[in-house]
């Protein structure tokens, strides 16, 4: 990719590692696809294996010969090491084993990590969502990160370029966000419930009220019809 080639130029860069992300549906389930280079991922992951086949499931993966799945993918999925996962591609379906399963909680659905390889010649796509810069040991990140902005934004004005510590403390705000708002909703379905429990007392009442009324106003006809006869 041009974009890596132009970031990797740039002092103080020691390695650029590109990934493309995007929705699939797997099983009835739209799961993230992690479009990987499986040999960085490896180096640089550094995800705990939960299982793997034995002859390794990161060269599999580069081979093709195999997807990594997350833990709770497999979990909800029902799958397990040597269980075919189905990928719906451009050119038809693509159906691989998984070759290992690692912890990881990219997304609640679960994700398949899929090298580049692969996903280029199936889906002839080689663009990348998200490009991770790895900074050699002495450089200043906000030096880099200037660096990539003055030589890349311009070809690539939507670009977005945030350090480590930017990424923690944005993604940071929107688990409070999401936290304040289910906070909120679990409040408001609790005066809902609530106001739903007094309305069905009150209906209650209502018709308790009316079958007493009703019952008196039987009894009184009855109470008419037999002073009648008695007359």
């Amino acid at each position: 990719i041009a974009l890596a080639a132009d970031i990797g130029a740039i002092p103080g860069v020691e390695d650029v590692q590109t990934v493309r992300s995007l929705r699939l549906n797997v099983g009835g389930t739209p799961v993230l696809l992690v479009v990987i280079d499986m040999a960085s991922f490896e180096e640089r992951g550094h995800r705990s294996t939960v299982s793997e086949d034995p002859r390794g499931m990161y060269p599999l993966a580069r081979m093709g010969q195999g997807v990594i799945a997350s833990d709770n993918f497999a979990r909800l999925q029902r799958k397990q090491v040597g269980d075919r996962v189905d990928l719906a591609t451009p050119g038809g379906l693509l159906s691989l084993p998984i070759a290992g399963v690692i912890a990881d909680w990219s997304d609640q659905q679960g994700t398949v990590f899929l090298d580049r390889s692969v996903y280029e010649r199936y889906w002839r796509d080689d663009t990348a969502n998200v490009v991770r810069v790895y900074v050699g040991r002495g450089a200043d990140p906000q030096d880099v990160g200037q660096g990539i902005l003055e030589r890349v934004a311009p070809k690539q004005p939507r670009m977005l370029v945030l350090t480590n510590a930017e990424v923690r403390r944005w993604v940071l705000q929107l688990t409070d966000q999401s936290l304040q708002l289910t906070y909120s909703q679990v409040f408001i379905a609790v005066i809902v419930a609530l106001i739903v429990e007094r309305a069905l007392a009150a209906l209650a009442l209502t018709h308790e009220r009316t079958l007493v009324e009703q019952r008196i106003a039987f009894e009184a006809q009855v109470r008419e019809r037999t002073a009648e006869l008695e007359l």
